[in-house]
Parts: C-alpha cells; structure tokens; sequence
C-alpha cells in the first residue's frame, strides 16, 4: 500500500515537473535568463543548453538575441545576419500592428518577453477583471450624472421662466406702443418714444444678463458632458482585452483549433459568459487536469473573467449611449430656455460650447441642415423686404413733432434726446 502512494506521489510530483517546464518558453529566452533557470536547478532542454551556452561564449552577442529569434544559430556571424534581415521593415507587418487593437498589442509583446500561456492568461485575466470593475463603477457615474444634467436643465428653465414673468408686462406694453406706431391712426408722442426707449433698455438690461446666467448654467452641463466623453474608450477595451483573454484561456484549455474557435465565438456573444461555460462543458472533463493541470485551470478562469469583460464592454457602450442622448436632451432643454428668454426681450442666446466629439457630430448635422437650407435660398431672397418691412417705422406724414432721419424706429434715449433737441422739443 505504502508503495502504491508512493509511485502515485511520484508520479503526480513528475506530472507537475514536466508540465512547469513546458510552461517556459525556452526557445524565447536570451542566453543569461537561461543559465540563471539552469544555475537554479530547472530541467532545461539540452539543445536550448548547448545554444545557450555557446552564445553566452560569444563576444559583442545581441543582450537580447533568442533561440527563437536566430533560429538556433550560434555564430556572430549567423546571429547578426539574421539580425539584420528581421530590422528590414516589413510592409505587412506594419499594417498588420498598425490595425492591432491595444490588447493585441498587449498579448504580442507578453509573448515577445518569453511569458508563457499561462502567464498570459493569468494577466490577462486579472486585468479582465478589472475591467468588469471599472465598467461597473462608469454605469453608476453615468446615472448620477443622468441626474445632475436634469438639474441643471431644469434650473435654465426655471431661470427662464422667472425672466419671462418679469418682463411679460413691459413687453406687452412695449408691444402696444410698437402697434400705435405701425397704425397709420396713430401717432407717437414725446412721452410714448421716452417709454419706448426705456422699456427697450430694461429689457435689454434684463434680457443680456438672463442669456449670460443661462451660457453659464451651459458651461455646466458642457463639463458634464466632458466627463461623460471621458468614458468613452473603456467599454471597447474591455472588451478588447476580455476577447484576448478568452482566446488564451481556450488554448488553455483545448488543443483543438475547432474547439478553441467555437469558444471565443461563443464569448463574443452578447451573453457570452453563459454561452462560453455552456462551450466548455461541451469539452471533456477531465478530473485529474482539473486538480492538477494549472494551465487547464487557469483557462477556465480566463474564459470565465474574459467572457465577463466582453459583455462588460457592450453593457458599457450602451450605457455611454444612453447617457449622452440624455445629455443632448438637457441640452436641448437649455436652448428651449434661451428662446424663452430672447421671445420676452428680444435678447438672442450665446453659443454655448460642446466636447469636440459631441461638436463634430453636430457639424455632420449642420452640414445636413445646410445642403437642405441652400434648397429654400430664393424663397428666403424674396422675403428679405418682408422683414425689412416688419421693423419699426414711423414716417413722416404719421407725427408732426419729430422728424427721424431715418424709417426706423430707435429706443436709445440719447439718441431719441437728440433727435428732439434739434427740432425744439425737448
């Protein structure tokens, strides 16, 4: 009995040695990280030694040359050859590193430092992880700030309204008097052009300072916004880096391309967690990998975590989404305000800046709005004296008292005080 534990122990305490030695990537180790492994009792391959050990003999050797990256060579000669072809730029490897995703870039350059797989998967799939945290904590940001922009729409309209109430009975009786000028019954008297010009530099007054408080109430929701646009390249990195974990994790777990194809398409799925461990469970379990093949275990936990982060990613997207439709609404909200304002004083709103992101979307859209507003440019010709037309005038047939150098109606006072200076009136 005693014996059969022990050819069991021996057999598992080998199992575990050759599967740790086949976890280094001997081949893309440099000479002195081989003979530090060697020196501390690893079982290296014996042609990875002899290379090793050559090269290390050679004067002016590359620090960083590979077994992997000179094909074995052990000559200065055959080592700088070689090196000297692969630093000859390579047209398709540059477009091909140029579409990597960072994540790719990411697993590349593990590979390229000689980490194994499951180093690999066990970053990547921490690192997936964190991913999943981030996401989480971006969604419960984006709801307060769903929040805080309705505030600050709803305080622009607030601000509106108090402006409007305020000045609704001066407006209607400025209006009153701009109609008993336009009447050819009617016509102005001293006082009515002193009230007129008053009532025009109260509103004006009131109307300036009201679009002053609501461009800033603006700048407030456009800090928002740009808080929210902060976001916007975490969602698809997480799933850049939860699809490279998954991919790992499935050589992990199977040697079979079909099989390692089928669980990273699974994982892609919009609810890929589920699907992936449903692709998994296709495999066969095998007890004694589980308990002692690290590799197979960690590609579990790659999958499950990567999985994770891929749906991370497309929850997040819709997050941000959601969000900034919400925000172009408060926007949208606040301008409603200024026109409020500008229909009660006649004071136009300020331009209120946006995130360049959010700037370029709405030039794609004035651009639109331009091809359709050149369509409607005669109609808009043949009205131009329409609106002329509709300014204020008093002509000189309609009051003997004044006599305007120009049609149109002014409300500066000092202006209006001049005027009748001139002619003995005031």
């Amino acid at each position: 009995m005693v014996d059969a534990i022990s050819s069991i122990n021996l057999a598992t305490k080998t199992y575990l040695q050759k599967k740790k030695d086949e976890d280094i990537a001997w081949e893309r180790l440099t000479p002195s990280q081989i003979i530090q492994y060697m020196n501390d009792g690893e079982d290296v391959p014996e042609e990875i030694m002899r290379w090793a050990e050559d090269v290390s003999k050679l004067e002016d050797a590359p620090d960083d040359v590979t077994y992997e990256s000179v094909n074995g060579a052990t000559t200065l000669e055959e080592i700088n050859n070689i090196n000297s072809q692969s630093d000859e730029p390579d047209a398709e490897d540059a477009a091909a590193k140029t579409s990597m995703t960072q994540a790719q870039a990411f697993r590349e350059s593990m590979e390229a430092s000689g980490e194994t797989k499951y180093q690999q998967g066990k970053t990547l799939s921490k690192m997936s992880s964190g991913y999943v945290i981030q996401e989480k904590a971006m969604e419960i940001s984006l709801e307060n700030s769903a929040d805080e922009a309705e505030t600050i729409s709803t305080v622009a309209e607030i601000k509106a309204e108090m402006t409007e109430r305020r000045t609704s009975s001066m407006k209607q009786e400025l209006d009153n008097l701009i109609a008993k000028a336009q009447s050819k019954d009617k016509s102005l008297t001293p006082a009515d052009l002193n009230r007129i010009a008053e009532l025009g530099g109260i509103l004006n007054a009131l109307g300036t300072q009201a679009q002053a408080d609501l461009a800033d109430i603006g700048a407030e929701l456009s800090a928002l916004e740009a808080e929210v646009q902060q976001f916007t390249t975490l969602p698809p990195e997480a799933a850049d880096f939860g699809t490279e974990a998954v991919a790992v994790g499935a050589e992990l777990v199977t040697d079979d391309t079909a099989q390692q194809a089928q669980i990273n398409e699974a994982a892609s799925n919009t609810d890929g967690i589920n699907t992936a461990k449903i692709t998994m469970n296709m495999a066969k379990y095998k007890i004694f990998s589980t308990l002692f093949d690290r590799n197979y275990r960690m590609g579990l936990e790659a999958i499950k975590n990567g999985s994770n982060a891929i749906d991370a990613g497309a929850s997040g997207t819709a997050a941000l989404d959601t969000a900034q439709s919400g925000i172009d609404t408060q926007f949208t909200r606040i301008e409603g305000a200024q026109a409020t304002v500008e229909n009660g004083t006649g004071v136009g709103g300020f331009d209120i800046p946006r995130t360049a992101a959010q700037q370029d979307n709405q030039n794609a859209q004035d651009a639109n709005s331009d091809s359709t507003t050149s369509a409607n440019n005669d109609q808009t010709a043949s009205n131009d004296e329409d609106k002329k037309s509709e300014e204020i005038k008093i002509s000189s047939d309609k009051t003997g008292e004044t006599d305007v150098k120009d049609s149109t109606l002014v409300v500066d006072s000092d202006e209006l005080r001049k005027r009748r200076e001139e002619k003995g009136l005031a």
